[in-house]
């Protein structure tokens, strides 16, 4: 068994390359006139345009674009099965092998026209070479091509709950080498065991706190802390204004107290020996074979139109600009990547020049409160705005990354302010001091038409309990009503979960993309019937775009987040 996982190894260092991720929904489309709409249209055209493409502009270049199917005109309008049960399993050979898997085109042809529906049945074996009897994999689909550089993600991927998947795609552009990428994440034993571990063990990441006796840094004592208390003596450290929990062990040297709690860090030297102490051998070699491809000798297409593709993305103009209260309320896929540009298929994103952002930026303030995710948005500014933006602290320190940062553009009168969110933080030592709930932050702002908010909080509660992430959202909700009821005109911006690369076991264990997706959709279940919000959907963006998994995305994926933002922002002022 394990020479076979170590040829794999070897032989899928040529084909993950171009590895892409993907999830969810359902459509097939047909190609569209919208200057046509009306003149006798289907009752589900008009649905469409209704549902999807409110207060839609017309336009003299006839844009056009792709109509979905309704969910229930597909063979099974059923919801996906992800069964909760745990299975038994009793060796490696029975579990999920992504070599001997399949993928299998149903409907290929040697030529697709723009707007066809392809579907792709993916039959997942064990490396018994048989064929698995239940479902709950973590499987994704994706289609992409090289010329043009275009992805997007599976519209639908059906789970039969016998191993076998169907995924429908969507052509939205010609290309020679459009190819489906079906990626197995996680087996479905790999799942039991990240389910199991939330529910038994949701400490199981380790904290260090430093308890030091003021004014000498020699004289201290590292202890253990966590959300959750301790069996022996604790300090209480929790916030108790946000109901945030946080317990150190109490310190036993140099009469140390409570009180002296000065440094945090995430201990992930313990962590990853926890991690090894968490699972039995076998289980442990279910998450050395991670975001795998399923191959297929007949997963490249070719796509062909008899319409250029400018007419084909012209629709986007004819869309109303992407607004608040656009909370995705599904999985499903929201748009698709051509030319490393973003097309969501419900509003419009407008492309800001560096002039443009700044203009638009011009007089106002920015606060963005959260993890790194969000700390790479400020990041994006000063460093595409380098000649005008100045950073205001010093970078040497080795505790810059939890803020507090500032940066202002004395010429525009912009200022950019980066806050990360409160404890458990898995960075390095840190100052307790400058460690702030974002709750606490949002109560003592002012706001107004000039502040804008934009918060992410998730990459760090991977390894917690869901109840935990809820509240915590919750609470930051509250706040952020108490701040809209003080002044209804500052502008509020959630930025969503991204995917993100865990290679080995303790990254899979504390922060495999399977909990990432479940926070995810706690943050859309909070906050999708908040009409005063702007909602960043980076998860759809991650899984469609080509570069691999990583918990910082690439350049390119930033720059449509920011342009989002900013569409927000300016785009749809009064």
């Amino acid at each position: 068994m394990l020479r076979y996982i170590k040829r794999f190894r070897v032989l899928s260092l040529s084909v993950l390359v171009i590895l892409v991720g993907s999830y969810t929904y359902v459509s097939k489309w047909c190609l569209l006139n919208v200057s046509n709409m009306g003149k006798g249209e289907s009752n589900e055209a008009r649905e469409f345009i209704e549902d999807f493409l409110p207060q839609m502009k017309l336009t003299n270049h006839e844009p056009v674009f792709c109509l979905p199917w309704k969910r229930s005109e597909l063979a099974h309008p059923q919801k996906s099965i992800y069964p909760q049960r745990t299975v038994q399993w009793i060796g490696l050979r029975e579990t999920t092998c992504p070599i001997y898997s399949t993928l299998h085109v149903v409907n290929w042809k040697s030529e697709y026209s723009i707007c066809d529906r392809l579907q792709a049945k993916i039959v997942l074996r064990n490396w018994k070479n048989q064929t698995k009897s239940y479902g709950g994999d973590y499987v994704r689909a994706v289609i992409t091509s090289r010329n043009p550089y275009a992805s997007a993600n599976a519209d639908y991927l059906f789970d039969y709950g016998n191993g076998t998947y169907m995924a429908y795609f969507t052509l939205r552009w010609p290309a020679k080498d459009a190819e489906i990428i079906v990626t197995l994440v996680h087996p479905r034993e790999a799942v039991d065991i990240l389910r199991r571990l939330l529910r038994v063990v949701p400490n199981r990441f380790a904290y260090t706190g430093r308890f030091n006796e003021e004014g000498n840094v020699t004289r201290g004592e590292n202890r253990l802390c966590h959300v959750y208390e301790p069996l022996g003596p604790a300090c209480n450290l929790s916030d108790t204004k946000v109901h945030a929990p946080w317990f150190c062990e109490q310190p036993i040297r140099f009469n140390l107290t409570c009180a002296d709690f000065t440094w945090h860090r995430a201990n992930n030297v313990l962590a990853n020996e926890k991690a090894g102490n968490l699972v039995t051998e076998n289980e442990g070699w279910l998450f050395y074979l991670q975001k795998e491809m399923i191959t297929s000798s007949n997963r490249i297409v070719n796509v062909t139109s008899d319409v250029t593709i400018g007419p084909l993305l012209r629709y986007q103009s004819a869309l109303p600009y992407c607004k608040a209260g656009t909370v995705p309320h599904h999985f499903r896929t929201a748009g698709y990547f051509y030319n490393e540009t973003w097309f969501p298929h419900n509003c419009q994103i407008h492309a800001f020049t560096v002039t443009e952002a700044l203009t638009c930026l011009k007089n106002k303030s920015v606060y963005f409160y959260g993890d790194s995710t969000v700390r790479q948005l400020y990041e994006f500014f000063v460093n595409r705005c380098w000649k005008t933006f100045q950073e205001k602290h010093i970078r040497t320190s080795k505790f810059w990354k939890v803020g507090p940062l500032l940066a202002k553009d004395d010429v525009n009168n912009i200022t950019l302010r980066y806050q990360h969110h409160g404890l458990p933080i898995r960075n390095n030592w840190t100052w307790v001091k400058d460690i702030r709930y974002i709750s606490n932050e949002l109560d003592t702002l002012k706001g107004g038409y000039d502040v804008i908010i934009v918060i992410s909080l998730w990459a760090h509660f991977t390894a917690t309990s869901y109840g935990l992430f809820e509240h915590r959202i919750r609470d930051i909700k509250a706040a952020i009503n108490r701040l809209l009821q003080r002044s209804p005109k500052t502008t509020v911006i959630i930025k969503g979960a991204n995917t993100r690369d865990h290679s080995g076991l303790s990254y899979a264990l504390y922060a495999s993309d399977w909990y990432a997706y479940h926070l995810e959709q706690i943050l859309r279940t909070e906050f999708e019937n908040d009409d005063k919000i702007g909602y960043l959907d980076v998860w759809d963006m991650t899984l469609a775009h080509h570069h691999k998994d990583a918990i910082h995305p690439p350049g390119e994926v930033v720059a449509n987040i920011v342009n989002r933002m900013l569409t927000y922002i300016c785009k749809n002022s009064p």
